[in-house]
Order: C-alpha cells, then sequence, then structure tokens
C-alpha cells in the first residue's frame, strides 16, 4: 500500500518536471522562433529647405547722354623736314650734323617752360647721326620732340593745313593770320644758302609753301628772302602758335633773343 502511494507521488512528480520542462522548452521556442516583430518604420527624411530666391540684379544707371557738339581745340605742330640729301664728303656731312643738333639744342634750352610746350617733329629718312649728336648735346630730347623716320609725305595729313616756310615762297604770310595745323622748315644749314631750294622742296611734295613777311617790321633792314636760322624759326613758329596769331611780336621777340645770342652771326651761318 505505502509502495504503492510512493510510485503515485513519484509519477506525480515526474509529470510535473516534465510538464515544467515542456512549458521552459514551448516558452524558449516562443522567444526564439516565434513571429518577428515588425520593423520600425525608418524616419520620414526630413525636407529640404527651399533655396533662397537670387536676388534681383540692380538696373544699371544710364549713361549720361553725351554732348552733341563739342569744341575741340586744334594744337599746331612743328615739323623739321630733313628730307634733303646730306653731304657725301665725311667733314662736311659731319659739320651739318653738328650744326643742325646745335640749333635744335639752342631751341630747345631756350624756349620759356611758362607757355605751352609745342610738339616738334623731326622727319626723315636718314636720322640716325642728327639723333646721336642732339643726345650728346641735349640728353633730354628724347621727352621734348618727335621722331618719324620716313618721308615727310606719309606724315602730312590730307584734311589738315600744312605750310612749308621759305624765304623764297611769292607768298606773304599776314600778320594777323592763325597758325596752321602743321609748320614746316627744312632742316638744313648752309654757310652759303642755296637759293630755292626749301621752295622746291615743298612743291616737290606738293604742299602750300609761305614767306615771313619780315620787311613790315623793318627790324634791322631784313628782307623777305633772308634765311633766318633753324633755332629762330623754331622759336618763331613756336611763340607764334603760343600766341594764338600775333605773328608780329613773335617775329620780333626771336630775332632780339638771336641777335643777344649770336652778335656776330645775326642772320645765318
Amino acid at each position: 500500500m505505502l509502495q504503492g502511494g510512493r510510485d503515485v507521488v513519484i509519477v506525480a512528480m515526474f509529470e510535473l518536471v516534465f510538464h515544467i520542462n515542456i512549458s521552459t522548452l514551448i516558452t524558449r521556442q516562443k522567444i526564439d522562433f516565434g513571429i518577428p516583430k515588425m520593423a520600425e518604420p525608418e524616419p520620414e527624411p526630413e525636407p529640404e529647405p527651399e533655396p533662397e530666391p537670387e536676388p534681383e540684379p540692380e538696373p544699371e544707371p544710364e549713361p549720361e547722354p553725351k554732348p552733341t557738339s563739342s569744341p575741340t581745340t586744334t594744337i599746331s605742330k612743328i615739323i623739321i623736314d630733313f628730307g634733303y640729301p646730306w653731304p657725301r664728303e665725311k667733314k662736311p656731312k659731319k659739320e651739318r650734323i653738328n650744326a643742325i643738333a646745335n640749333q635744335i639744342k639752342n631751341f630747345l634750352s631756350s624756349r620759356p617752360t611758362t607757355t605751352s610746350l609745342i610738339p616738334v617733329i623731326l622727319v626723315g629718312e636718314d636720322l640716325d647721326g642728327v639723333l646721336k649728336r642732339l643726345g650728346d648735346l641735349c640728353p633730354s630730347y628724347v621727352n621734348e620732340v618727335e621722331v618719324y623716320v620716313g618721308k615727310i609725305e606719309e606724315l602730312l595729313p590730307s584734311s589738315s593745313s600744312s605750310i612749308y616756310l621759305s624765304p623764297d615762297s611769292p607768298n606773304l604770310i599776314s600778320m594777323t593770320a592763325k597758325p596752321p595745323s602743321l609748320l614746316i622748315i627744312g632742316g638744313i644749314i648752309d654757310r652759303n644758302p642755296t637759293p630755292g631750294r626749301s621752295l622746291k622742296r615743298a612743291e616737290e611734295i606738293n604742299i602750300s609753301h609761305g614767306c615771313l613777311d619780315l620787311e613790315s617790321i623793318n627790324f634791322d633792314n631784313l628782307t623777305n628772302n633772308e634765311p633766318l636760322n633753324v633755332d629762330t624759326i623754331l622759336g618763331v613758329c613756336s611763340a607764334w602758335i603760343n600766341q594764338n596769331g600775333d605773328l608780329k611780336t613773335a617775329l620780333i621777340d626771336n630775332l632780339v633773343e638771336h641777335e643777344d645770342r649770336h652778335p656776330n652771326r645775326r642772320v645765318h651761318l
């Protein structure tokens, strides 16, 4: 009887243990192999900020209207024409180069700085000797004159007024005449001037020519066909332009200055 009851107790305990183990196994299966959890939804991306609108460009200011016409000032220029052939002999050529370079130097060093510096242009196809000598005598000349290597015809504008000064020209220039756009003088110096040389040159290049009316100023019995030094002519032309047409004063002032500078060579070399 007791044995039988013991067996019942043992069987009951076995069933209890078996039930616990099975329950545990089922529980574990539910944990390990159960229905998987639903994935959490991914967060929606934040909307990108809308770009700020670009500022509208400011309207450009309208340009100021240009005047339909404006006064223009024509500045006259002086051309020294070196279109005359140099002497073939070495010594005479050197003497002429030295003489003309000295004349230009005299003009550059004596013209007043209180007045406008009138443009002076040296023109010719063979200027090497003159430029070299002028550089020795007056190194600053490069800042005071222009140089054009070539024929003078290439430089003369067809639309401007030009006068080639020549003591042999029959055309007298009035003392009240306004200076032209271009005043041209011959870059020649002769101890014994050849009559008609500059007039012939002006006619060759087909340009108007004129003669200074020296007789009208009654200065030292000068005649109209008296050749003047290059530095004197440069001074006259420069003063004539600066004084805006007072040719008489320009002539007298520069002739007096020439006499003071060259008392023994009052007119030409």
